[in-house]
């Protein structure tokens, strides 16, 4: 499609293109006359669109018409035609979202012909990739797994709830911690959704607490075929193994499963059960599994004791534990050495044996911060966690949502507006609640609670949990995180301990360099002591990086940048423009430069935040900030573009 209010220019498009694409359509649009294409355009039909920077549309330009339509994932591959004297801007605006951009009176049929061939190949395979991306988000979608769970989907095939524990887990977070325990839910995770995705199941999967996985599938036609369906699970998880350093890692679960047309219970209950059959499952060694039945629905009542189970009731339990032989392949032990080191020995694999990777211990530094007490950030007693009697009906909504893996991280693009040494996508993070029925809890209701500093301090550890685990169980990640910590959170020396132990053994990895700390300028002045330690340590030792934000007092932040090798500054547009327009010096100084200026030139990169729209974008370029983020850019997500890797199941 050629979208530009010169019908003259549009006809000379139509006859080049016409003698080059013989059997293509070629489609005419003119803005002015016909007007911009409305929300209800189907831009399916269109796999490239030519289109015009200038509409002769007051206060509308081409950015315009792709910013209305950013959430429309078939819009086509888009080429910038520009005029003569914007080219500037428009070269360095079309990373908003533009292929590619031409200029109208030097233009070139063959870079025209070669341009419009590469937008067309890349956007099918993007949209090859949407299709795939449909299903896997599916699956792998938090909200709506909850929303199958309480059936509101009356027409759905009845579906199976699995819950999948890891045994022994808390031997594997004392031995190693937090990061490799949450690597092996991961893999099992992964492996357990490949068995059922080739099944053809359909499956849905989710996180539900530390160390749980909760399916969907849809039922099969008899219950000795589901019987089969878990106990082909159990013997493909122990022939896939969590690996470490190429060594395997025994693990084994207990899998509880039960039918949701057995009985129309809500979430919480079904929940419950599946809960029940898996503790009935961990009586077996191995892995096993448990599959509910008659007795256990008649048996229902709210104290389930999953410690005696009546011989009468003839549970369904398997276990690979009794039933397989000496493994074939060599496995890792932990051995009695003073390096804890692993060797490989010809043995199968025991629940008991727990091997222990020998991780590199970072290098004593001394700190002005006193080391204090580490500890996983869950909600409980500590003075970091609430108390649940202090906690109102909103709290303790919001502490479960925590504790059932109900919360979830968005992520808002930021885009670099100049050229950058660092090609890495960066991302702004936060977090998000979803209900038990799967509606999205409202921000302003997470809010109220953030007032409080022990919820500030447990959400500021729990979104670094998140995004380090991301970062460690992946090779070549491709994106930087911004991540707000509170002044809390700096000022208390358990986080700052807290945070090295969850880095320890991770160098390999190395997560710090694609995390950014964002805190807030208006709360740091009063802890610059503790800010600067913190800083300059984790600089140093992991290479991680660091923004301001709500910036009040100017000058403050001037010398912060100097005294406290800030990276970035991120706020709002009318900010960005008040230090670019407030200059240093006497009045009289003919080579005064701007605060703005003076921040650039302390290596400080500026991000504005609110872009909206594209003047605003525009201006933005123009004011000399170095990367953008809004609505314009794009609208949070909460799944990146590599959705299809399993192991990404605990962000969404």
């Amino acid at each position: 499609m050629i979208l530009d209010d010169d019908a003259d220019f549009r006809k000379l498009l139509v006859t080049i293109l016409g003698k080059k694409f013989t059997d293509v359509k070629l489609i005419e649009h003119d803005p002015v006359s016909q007007g911009v294409p409305g929300d209800n355009f189907d831009w399916s039909r269109v796999d490239v669109l030519l289109l015009d920077y200038h509409l002769s549309i007051p206060r509308v330009t081409g950015l315009d018409i792709l910013q209305n339509n950013r959430k429309n994932k078939l819009f086509p591959a888009t080429i910038m035609l520009t005029g003569a004297g914007n080219e500037e801007i428009a070269v360095r605006a079309v990373k908003a979202g533009v292929y590619d951009y031409l200029r109208k009176e030097t233009l070139d049929k063959d870079r025209l012909y070669s341009t419009i061939l590469r937008a067309y190949e890349e956007h099918q395979e993007e949209r090859n990739k949407l299709n795939e991306l449909t299903s896997q988000s599916h699956a792998f979608n938090k909200a709506l797994f909850y929303q199958e769970l309480e059936q509101k989907d009356k027409d759905k095939t009845n579906r199976v709830l699995i819950f999948i524990e890891l045994d022994k887990h808390e031997n594997f977070e004392k031995k190693f911690g937090i990061i490799f325990r949450d690597n092996i839910i991961r893999h099992i995770a992964k492996q357990s959704f490949e068995v059922f995705k080739m099944g053809e199941t359909n499956p849905s999967i989710t996180r539900f607490g530390d160390t749980s996985v909760a399916m969907l599938i849809d039922e099969p036609k008899s219950r000795n075929i589901l019987e089969f369906n878990l106990e082909g699970l159990c013997g493909h998880l122990e022939k896939h193994p969590y690996k470490f350093n190429d060594k395997k890692i025994p693990a084994t679960v207990s899998i509880g499963a039960l039918c949701l047309s057995d009985k129309k219970l809500n979430a919480e209950e079904y929940i419950k059960h599946a809960l029940n059959a898996a503790k009935k499952a961990s009586l077996e060694e191995g892995d096993s599994f448990y599959l509910y039945g008659e007795p256990d629905w008649a048996a229902v009542n709210d104290q389930l004791d999953v410690r005696e189970i009546s011989s009468t009731e003839k549970p369904v339990i398997y276990n690979t534990q009794t039933e397989t032989s000496q493994a074939a392949e060599p496995v890792a032990k932990l051995v009695s050495t003073p390096a804890d080191k692993i060797e490989i020995v010809e043995k199968p694999p025991i629940r008991e044996e727990i091997v222990q990777p020998t991780p590199p211990v970072v290098e004593s530094v001394k700190d002005e911060i006193q080391p204090g007490p580490v500890n996983e950030p869950t909600i409980g007693k500590d003075k970091t966690k609430p108390d649940p009697k202090e906690l109102g009906e909103l709290m303790q909504k919001i502490k479960s949502a925590f504790e059932e893996k109900r919360a979830v991280q968005t992520f808002q693009q930021v885009i670099p507006l100049t050229q950058q040494e660092n090609d890495q996508e960066m991302y702004i993070v936060a977090v998000q609640l979803i209900n038990k029925d799967g509606s999205i809890m409202a921000a302003t209701e997470l809010n109220k609670v953030t007032d409080m500093l022990v919820f500030r301090k447990f959400i500021d550890r729990w979104m670094l949990r998140e995004i380090i685990g991301r970062i460690a169980s992946r090779v070549n990640e491709k994106y930087d995180f911004f991540v707000n910590i509170s002044a809390d959170s700096i000022a208390d020396a358990t986080f700052f301990n807290w945070l090295r132990k969850l880095l320890k053994g991770l160098d390999k990895n190395n997560p710090g360099k694609q995390i950014i700390f964002e805190i807030s300028a208006n709360e740091i002045s009063n802890i610059q002591k503790q800010a600067m330690a913190l800083i300059s340590f984790f600089k140093k030792s992991h290479g991680f990086r660091f923004s301001l934000s709500q910036i009040t007092n100017d000058q403050e932040v001037l010398n912060l940048s100097k005294t406290m090798q800030i990276d970035f500054l991120r706020d709002s547009f009318e900010t960005i423009s008040r230090l670019n327009t407030t200059f240093l010096g006497p009045s009289t100084n003919t080579n005064k430069i701007s605060m703005l200026q003076q921040l650039k030139n302390n290596g400080v990169h500026i991000i504005t935040d609110d872009v909206e729209d594209a003047t605003k974008l525009t201006d933005t370029i123009t004011l000399g900030a170095d990367y953008a983020t809004g609505l314009f850019i794009g609208e949070p997500v909460n799944q990146l573009d590599d959705v299809t890797n399993v192991e990404r199941f605990e962000i969404i």
